[in-house]
Formats: C-alpha cells, sequence, structure tokens
C-alpha cells in the first residue's frame, strides 16, 4: 500500500510530465488518493506527507486544485475530531501547511473562528474548578502559530482574534501562575514571533530557491508588524520574569525587536535598571540579562529606523559589571555571556588619533598600560588574569603591543640578571619571583605573530641565552613554554584577523566610521581571511634558534649524562620536549630500513598520499612546487640531520645509559614502577600512543604473551602490570582489537596463564575477561539485530537460522531472548498460510444481510458514522449455526470500507483458510511444530518470559511482540499446540509464589489474546471449541489473577 500511494504521488509531483502524462489522469489520480487516504490509519502519516507536497506544489493550478478538492472537506472532518489523536497532529499540520505555501490564496475568514476556539480549548488550562488535562503532545499549539500568521493581513481579522486570545489568557501566563500548561503558552508567542520574522523575511527577499511568491495584496504592511509586535510583546515581557522559561521568552524578545525595536529596547532596558537594586527580586536582574543577550545584536546596531540603542552600549557595560559576583554562579556566568556577546557585536578602534586635540591624554593611558602590564605581579592569580590581558593584546595589535612591551621586558630581565650573579641564579631552586613573572610575560609576547618577532630577534636570543640554564622548576618550564609559543609563532599556519567585518577598519574616521558597523550582519562569502605563513627568514630564525639550543643540549647529555644532577637533567629534558613539540611541523618523517619492515597499517608507510607542505623547504620552494610527495621530500636543508632521528636516538642511548650505569636510578626507577601514580601515568601515555598509532600494539604482544608463557619464576609486578596493560582504559582495549594474529597468541596465553595465584592477578583476569566479553555480546547484538531485519519474504531462510532463533527461546540471556521472540514472529508472518478470497458486488453483500442499498457510491463522499456501515460493528450481530452460514458472513475488517463511499465491488477475506498438518507441514515449518509440540519446551518458554520483564509494583508491561508470536502460532497451525498452551495457562494463572503473579498472569493474558486474534478465519467448529475453553478461563482467572491485572 505505501509503494503503491508514493508511486501515485510521484506522478502527480513530477513537473516533467506536462507534455506526456494527461493532466485528465492526474486529477484522476488526485481524486481517488482521497479512497487510499481511509485505508489503514497507520498510513496516514504517509498520506500527509504527500498531501502536504501537493498543497506545496510548485505549480499554482495544482495548489488551487488541490485546495478546491480537499481543504473543505479536511476541515469538516478536523473539527469533528472531539479528542486529541494522531489524525488531529496529521491535520493540524497539514492546514498549517497549505497555509503557509497558499499566501493570499484561501480565504480563511469563515473558519478563524472555529480555528482560533480549537486552539483555545488546546491550552488545557485550569479554568475555576474544572482542571483540564493536558495531554502529553499538544499538536495545535506546536502546528498553529504558523497557521496564524499565515492568515494575518489584507483586512483579516485574524490580528483581531489573536489579539482577543491572548487576552482572554493573559493571567496564565504571570509567573505565579505555574503549571504545565505554561510551556504550551511561551511556546505559542515564540512561535508567532519567530514565523512572523520568517514570513517578512520570506516576502521581502527575492530568491529563486522558493517556490513560490504570496501575492503582492496580500503581503504584510508596515502597520501590521507594528500592531502584530504591540499585540505580542507584553505577554513576551510578562514571561521574561518566569524562571522555568526565560530562555524561550528571550527568544521572543529577539524576534520581536527585529521587527521592531524601538517598541522592545527601551523597555527591556529600563526594566533592566530597575532590577539591578532590587533587593526583594533579585531573580530579575539575571532574568533580564539573559534577555538583553539575545537582544545585544539590536542595541547595537544602527538602522536607518533605529540608531538610539546605541547610546545604551556604555551605561549597560558599566552596569553588568556588579553582575561579576563570586558567591553566585548563575548571576556571573549570565553577564559574562552578555558581555561577550555585546564585544564581539562592537569593534574596538584605537583612539590614538585623537593626539592631535589632546597631547597628554593618549602618552598618559598608554603609560598606565604599560607600567601595570609590565609590573612585577606577585599573586598568582593576578598573574594569570594580566598573561590572559597579553595574550589578546598580542593577539589583536601584535605590533603595537610589542613595540611598547617586548623592549621593556627583555630590558626588566637584562636588569635582574645584571643586578644577580649568575652562578645563584643557574643553581638556586627556589628561584626569582619578579624573573619568573617578567618571564612569564615573555613567554605571552613570543606567541605574536611571526613576523613581528623578528625585529626582534636579537633580544628574543639574549634572553634565551640567559635564562634557558635557569635550574629552578619554574622558571625553566616558563622558559619551555616560551620555546614552544616561539616555534609556533614562526613555523605554523595559523588565521591573523579575528574581527567579522568585511570593511577597512583602520580608514580614517572621514571615509568610515566604525560604529556603523556595529552589529552589522557579515555575509561570510564576502570575508575575506588572512593567514600567517612562514617566510624565508622566519624559518631561518626557527631553524637556528633550533640549531643553537638544541644540539648543546643533546650534547650536554651525551657527554655528561651521568655526571649532572637529577635537576639538570630534567631541566635539558623539558628543554628538548619543547623544541620538538615547536619545530617537528619542519621536520619530515624517518627514513629508515626498520619503520618499513614493521607490520603493515591501514595506509602503508610507502603511501604516495602522504604530503608534506613545502613552505619549510629552499629548493622545493624556488621549484614553485605547491605539496610534494614524502617520498620525494629532502631534509631541511638548515638541519644538519633529520631530528626525529636524532632524538630517538639520543634519548634511546640515554635511557640505557641509566639504566645500565646507576644503580641508584635503577633502585628509583624500580621504586617508582611500584608506585601507583607513576604506573597509571605511564599507563595513560602508553594507550595514547596505542590508541594514535594503529596496530603498534603488535610490538608488545609478543613480550606480553613471553612473560604469560614462561614457567620460570617472574616479577608478580610485571604480570600484574601486563594484565594493567591488557585492561586498558576507556580508550583502548587491546584483546578485542582487529587483529586474529594476535587473538590467537594472547587469548590462549591469558586462559592458561601459570601465575595467577594471587587474588588481586585473579580479579585483574575476570575484569579483562568481563570486559571482552561485554564488547564482544555488543558485536554479537549488533549481529543477531541485523539478522532480524533479514527476516523477510525477498531473503531466503535456512533451517539453521531458524534452528538458532527457537534456541534462543530458552537461552540465558534476556537480550537473545527478545530478539528470539522477534524472530519467531517473523518466521510466522512469513510461514502464515494463503487466504481465500471471494469478491461480491455491494448489492449482494446488502441483500445477503438483509440492508437496503445505500444511495451513495463511487461518486459522492461523506465521512463518518452513517446508517448505511453501521452494519459493520458488532450491532445487531448474530452468530451463524452453519459451517456454510460462518463462510458466507461478511466480516469487513478494513476501516475504509464505507467510511467514506461504497465501492461498487468487495473483495473480503473467507472466514476459512488453509492451514498446516502433518500432511502439507513444509521443511522449515516443521522446525517450529516439532519444538512448540514439545511441553517441556513450552513450559521453559514460558517461565523465560515470566522473568524477561521486571515487573513494577504499580503496573504490568503487556508485551506486544509476545502477543504477535503466539497469535502467529496459533494463526498457521491452529489447535496443535492448544493442549500445551492450555496447561500452560491453568499453570500461569494457578501461580502460588508472589514475586512471580504478576509476571504469569501478563505471559497468560499475552497467551490468550494471542489466541483470539489467531482463531481468526478458522472454522466454526474450531472457534466454538475454543469458545468454551474461554469461558473456563476467564472462570479461574477472575478467582486468581492479581487485583493489579484488572486495570490494565
Amino acid at each position: 500500500m505505501h509503494r503503491l500511494i508514493e508511486f501515485i504521488c510521484l506522478l502527480i509531483n513530477n513537473d516533467r510530465t506536462s507534455n506526456t502524462f494527461n493532466e485528465t489522469a492526474r486529477w484522476s489520480l488526485i481524486q481517488n488518493l482521497r479512497y487510499f487516504q481511509w485505508r489503514v490509519p497507520s498510513i496516514w502519516c504517509t498520506i500527509n506527507e504527500h498531501g502536504k507536497q501537493l498543497l506545496n506544489h510548485p505549480f499554482k493550478a495544482v495548489r488551487e486544485r488541490i485546495a478546491q478538492l480537499w481543504l473543505a472537506e479536511f476541515f469538516s472532518i478536523w473539527e469533528n475530531i472531539q479528542k486529541t489523536s494522531a489524525w488531529k497532529s496529521y491535520l493540524g499540520v497539514l492546514f498549517s501547511s497549505v497555509a503557509w505555501h497558499n499566501i493570499g490564496h484561501i480565504h480563511w475568514e469563515p473558519w478563524i473562528p472555529q480555528i482560533f476556539t480549537h486552539i483555545l480549548r488546546s491550552f488545557s488550562l485550569p479554568i475555576g474548578k474544572m482542571q483540564m488535562s493536558l495531554e502529553e503532545y499538544n499538536p495545535i499549539v506546536s502546528t498553529s502559530t504558523k497557521w496564524i500568521i499565515a492568515m494575518i493581513g489584507h483586512g483579516s481579522s485574524c490580528l483581531q482574534y489573536l489579539r482577543d486570545l491572548l487576552i482572554a489568557v493573559k493571567n496564565f501566563y504571570h509567573p505565579s501562575n505555574t503549571g504545565a500548561f505554561q510551556k504550551d503558552l511561551v511556546e505559542f508567542i515564540l512561535g508567532l514571533a519567530q514565523n512572523f520574522v520568517d514570513r517578512v523575511h520570506l516576502e521581502r527577499t527575492s530568491r529563486p530557491v522558493w517556490f513560490f511568491a504570496p501575492l503582492e495584496s496580500y503581503r504584510l504592511t508596515e502597520q501590521d508588524i507594528t500592531d502584530f509586535v504591540n499585540c505580542v510583546k507584553d505577554y513576551a515581557f510578562i514571561s521574561i520574569f518566569n524562571k522555568d522559561y526565560t530562555e524561550e521568552a528571550a527568544k521572543t524578545c529577539k524576534y520581536l525587536s527585529i521587527l521592531r525595536p524601538e517598541l522592545i529596547i527601551p523597555s527591556i532596558v529600563e526594566k533592566h535598571f530597575s532590577s539591578i537594586d532590587s533587593m526583594t527580586e533579585p531573580h530579575r536582574f539575571t532574568s533580564i540579562m539573559t534577555c538583553l543577550t539575545h537582544i545585544a545584536r539590536q542595541i547595537v546596531q544602527q538602522t536607518s529606523a533605529y540608531s538610539q540603542g546605541q547610546i545604551y552600549v556604555l551605561p549597560l557595560l558599566m552596569s553588568a559589571l556588579p553582575g561579576i559576583d563570586l558567591n553566585d554562579l548563575e548571576k556571573t556566568s549570565v553577564t559574562l555571556e552578555f558581555l561577550d556577546t555585546i564585544l564581539m557585536l562592537i569593534t574596538c578602534i584605537d583612539c590614538s588619533s585623537a593626539v592631535n586635540i589632546r597631547n597628554d591624554l593618549t602618552e598618559k593611558i598608554r603609560e598606565k598600560v604599560i607600567d601595570f602590564v609590565s609590573g612585577v605581579c606577585l599573586s598568582s592569580r593576578a598573574r594569570d588574569i594580566v598573561s590572559g590581558l597579553v595574550e589578546g593584546l598580542v593577539k589583536g595589535n601584535p605590533v603595537e603591543t610589542l613595540k611598547y612591551l617586548m623592549p621593556k621586558t627583555c630590558e626588566s630581565i637584562e636588569k635582574i640578571l645584571n643586578h644577580s650573579e649568575s652562578t645563584i641564579l643557574l643553581t638556586d631552586h627556589k628561584g626569582d619571583i619578579e624573573l619568573t613573572w617578567y618571564l612569564i610575560l615573555f613567554a605571552e609576547l613570543v606567541h605574536a605573530r611571526g613576523d613581528a618577532l623578528i625585529i626582534y630577534k636579537s633580544m628574543i636570543m639574549s634572553v634565551f641565552r640567559q635564562c634557558i640554564h635557569f635550574i629552578n622548576k619554574n622558571s625553566y618550564e616558563t622558559i619551555a613554554h616560551a620555546v614552544e609559543h616561539l616555534l609556533e609563532s614562526l613555523t605554523h599556519v595559523y588565521p591573523i584577523d579575528y574581527r567579522l567585518t568585511v570593511e577597512n577598519i583602520d580608514e580614517p574616521f572621514v571615509d568610515f566610521l566604525p560604529i556603523r558597523a556595529w552589529g552589522q550582519y557579515v555575509d561570510f562569502n564576502k570575508l575575506q581571511v588572512q593567514f600567517h605563513i612562514p617566510n624565508e627568514d622566519e624559518i631561518d630564525f626557527a631553524c637556528e634558534f633550533v640549531n643553537t639550543f638544541m644540539y648543546p643540549e643533546l650534547t650536554l647529555l651525551n657527554e655528561n649524562g651521568l655526571k649532572i644532577s637529577n635537576d639538570e637533567r630534567l631541566r635539558s629534558l623539558t628543554i628538548i620536549q619543547s623544541i620538538a613539540i615547536g619545530c617537528f611541523r619542519m621536520i619530515p618523517r624517518i627514513e629508515s630500513e626498520q619503520i618499513q619492515n614493521l607490520i603493515p597499517s591501514v595506509v602503508p608507510y610507502e603511501s604516495k598520499y602522504q604530503i608534506q607542505l613545502p613552505i619549510y623547504s629552499k629548493e622545493l620552494s624556488k621549484k614553485k612546487r605547491s605539496y610534494s610527495l614524502l617520498s620525494d621530500y629532502l631534509s631541511v636543508s638548515e638541519f644538519k640531520e633529520n631530528l626525529r632521528m636524532r632524538l630517538l636516538i639520543d634519548i634511546g642511548k640515554l635511557l640505557d645509559l641509566l639504566i645500565e650505569n646507576n644503580s641508584d636510578d635503577v633502585a628509583s626507577m624500580t621504586t617508582a614502577l611500584k608506585n601507583s601514580q607513576v604506573r597509571c601515568t605511564a599507563q595513560t601515555e602508553l594507550f595514547n600512543v596505542l590508541k594514535y598509532y594503529r596496530f603498534s600494539f603488535q610490538v608488545i604482544v609478543d613480550r606480553i604473551v613471553e612473560l604469560f608463557n614462561t614457567q620460570d619464576e617472574v616479577d608478580h609486578d610485571q604480570i600484574k602490570g601486563c594484565l594493567y596493560i591488557l585492561l586498558g582504559d576507556d580508550s583502548f582495549f587491546l584483546p578485542t582489537k582487529y587483529s586474529w594474529t594476535m587473538k590467537e597468541k594472547l587469548w590462549p596465553s591469558i586462559a592458561r596463564m601459570a601465575h595467577a595465584n594471587k587474588i588481586s592477578t585473579q580479579n585483574l583476569i575476570d575484569d579483562i575477561h568481563e570486559k571482552i566479553c561485554e564488547e564482544t555480546w555488543g558485536q554479537q547484538k549488533i549481529t543477531i539485530s541485523l539478522l532480524c531485519l533479514l527476516l523477510q519474504k525477498f531473503v531466503p531462510l535456512s533451517s539453521s537460522c531458524i534452528e538458532t532463533f527457537v534456541d534462543f527461546l530458552v537461552h540465558d540471556n534476556i537480550e537473545l531472548r527478545r530478539y528470539a521472540t522477534i524472530g519467531i514472529r517473523a518466521f510466522c508472518r512469513l510461514q502464515k498460510p494463503p487466504r481465500l478470497y471471494v469478491e461480491k458486488s455491494l448489492e449482494e453483500i446488502f441483500h445477503n444481510i438483509g440492508k437496503p442499498l445505500p444511495a451513495m457510491m463511487n461518486d459522492e463522499y461523506c465521512p463518518g458514522d452513517r446508517d448505511d456501515n453501521l452494519w459493520v460493528t458488532i450491532d445487531d450481530y448474530k452468530p451463524p449455526e452453519t459451517q456454510i452460514e460462518w463462510e458466507q458472513t461478511c466480516f469487513l475488517d478494513k476501516s475504509f470500507h464505507g467510511y467514506y463511499t461504497w465501492p461498487k465491488m468487495i473483495k473480503y477475506a473467507v472466514n476459512k483458510r488453509e492451514r498446516y498438518t502433518l500432511n502439507n507441514i513444509p521443511e522449515n515449518v516443521t522446525i517450529l511444530y516439532d519444538r512448540f509440540i514439545d511441553k517441556n519446551f513450552v513450559e521453559r518458554v514460558a517461565q523465560f518470559m515470566i522473568l524477561g520483564e521486571d515487573e513494577d509494583d504499580s503496573e504490568i508491561n503487556f508485551n506486544k511482540t509476545q502477543f504477535v508470536m503466539f497469535k502467529g502460532l496459533f494463526r498457521n497451525f491452529g489447535l496443535a499446540f492448544l493442549e500445551n498452551f492450555m496447561e500452560q495457562l491453568y499453570m500461569l494463572i494457578h501461580e502460588e509464589t508472589k514475586e512471580k503473579q504478576a509476571g504469569s498472569h501478563r505471559v497468560a493474558a499475552e497467551i490468550v489474546a494471542g489466541m483470539i486474534c489467531g482463531s481468526k478465519y478458522w472454522t466454526l467448529e474450531m472457534v466454538s471449541q475454543i469458545c468454551s475453553l474461554y469461558v473456563i478461563i476467564e472462570f479461574e482467572s477472575s478467582k486468581k489473577a492479581s487485583i493489579r491485572f484488572f486495570p490494565n
């Protein structure tokens, strides 16, 4: 049915069939869709979507024709649906869509009173003592706003009805009237404002992507916009102080301020200033600040219609500062968000050009800033704030910032060094607080743009030469931080302008006034983002820096690695690490046969798709090549060798040297390895390496397997460390990596490990096993769920597949049992015997039931209950007495027959169908028959189903999947399993164990429901036989069923 409807709608919507598809046939299809739409309520949503496509059709003639055919009819149905239902929701969406896409083409005036009456009722407001129940999903409120906005304009009374509606519910908007209904009320005005802005944008912006354009005479006028804002604004202002829906109210104010800022901004600003000193209602300040954040753009923006908002900017910024209250986190958060939003929308310009008027002003302010930043900051908290300020200055205007701060900072550092003995600073572990601050400031300054640092090269190199050997930990960590910043600034590619403006703000004020650009929208396609790309001088500077400071440190470690102190060694390694992090972007990968011989990963080492930017190679730059394959890439000429390989060799030698020649270090390393904190840190670093470098785990697998398999005495800590590596963390788990070779080695070693003689070791093995089961179980669950999706008639089923699902019905795992139930349900559906159909004329059917022939057939439509379609219900039904009468009785189980109209011929199923017996049962069906004919198997299935759900004390959850499975069994096999299930029903109903009563009664209800529904199309004799059993079941269940069973 779905495919047929989709095909019909595809033909109707095809705009390329104008010359080949007869228009008469098209209208015929449109009219015939009416017949399909009531066939199955579950496909009404699909019909609704296709209806929207037709009502939104790009061809005006199609839209108007559809509106004439369906609109009045659907509106009549919508009025007659008294209870909120899925159909009412679908119709609401349909009306909203047709109104929006046909603005000016539909005359809604006759229906406006009924529409607003429905909307008022849908709010479910508590009026007087009558408390109306609030529906879980309110379809009218969510869809009506677009409908209302589409009806406004051209003298329509819609806006007046909206005004009256809001006046009627105004008291319920007040924050003191709490209730679930307030959510719908606030979202209602939000939807109104948002859709009104969308309509204005639609009508006043011409874009080729729009399929339609509202008629000129029906477009919104300036007066319509003003009237709408005046109608809604008061309710938005009230809702601002509703703690639960402040965000929605702020968004409403934002949309209204887009339409008429002069009507919204002054009122909100006034409320803000009145809330600052409020002692009784401090939450008002937080709510207003949230609203101000949303309308910030409209405040700072200068337009032809409204420019007065800019006068509030400075007062608002000053008034917001008291909101930074460390005792009130929420208040501080919304205040900082407001300040951030405002400052992102306005352009802060250096006004030093005012020196032509006031010579003393600029120098005095500049002096204060320089003195404040370059002064000594002893407090660590103040240091963070000031260093953040310097970081912003460096990014905003690096040239000016370096001009005034770099020389003074370097001068201060050298001054401290000159007044102190160098040997003291080199050996002093306490350090100098003043010097540390200037080094922090220096580290932030060298993070400026690379080309701006070039002119200060001598100063920078001088500072590093004098300070790089400081032994104090804070000092050398700050120097290392400065090294990273400097090399990143010189060698990396990064944006150099973060302002979202297309104008040149550096122009004279005569040509461009920056205040005009406040809050203006920016077309991102017009932004010309400027990036810093390292030039030759910057690369040379970086290479000189690396050669100057890297090689001496490596030489120090190679020649005196055992002679220097641990602190000196740690300082040297920290500096080397920082240089490596900063410059490795310039260094090509290691070319070595050892690396090439490693087990290949997903992307082989020799892959031709590995590329490198050539900006670091003079040779490649001269050849004007934009990219180069790594296989053709040469080492950077400024370096003597590949630094990656040099570091790998030298640091490796240092580790070997420390372990082999210094017993004290060995002892300390052994102690450190036993320290849980050190071990955890080392494991985390290892997991990061194994996670980022795929298949690198294969390097350590053999060593772990060797330790597990050895029969000699081994260090328990080694075994335990290996187990922790296998246990991994949230990001890495080795035993389930995609390598069968690894699993072949590792899993048996874990299982037969001879060193699990301690409880802690055994616990780790148990944790690893549990984690393996969890991860592999996830794969099993995905596999069986995907297998369930393949259970359809187009996919052939094997006997082993059916046997697997049947076996899983009594599996210990509840998830497998659940999927097994789904599978058996699908098998029963695929294996169901065919039904026997007959086709009779409407005249013959009505003659057999003794009813007069209805007057309306095919051409006339009157949806709803009528005298001629009541016979399809159980009213006046007389049970037949013979099988012939039973088969001749016409049971219409399709809801579409007679609802709209009567067709001339009706095809329906006879109350008789083929059923599997021992003589005609296929092989695949035999598997189900053999298992369910076994009483013991049926008993086990029932008992597992009892335990399958966690029964709540307040309700019993009827399992629809299990019910459908039972229905399929009785439909396909008739009375074959009746005796087995009746025996189980008796036991379930008479269950005495209190903990199992609820589950037993639930399963009994599912079996009985399956019997009833599965008996459809049984013979009269079979139905009579099972009806007698129903009486017994009802009698027994009325005596034994738990009280909680009856409401369900």
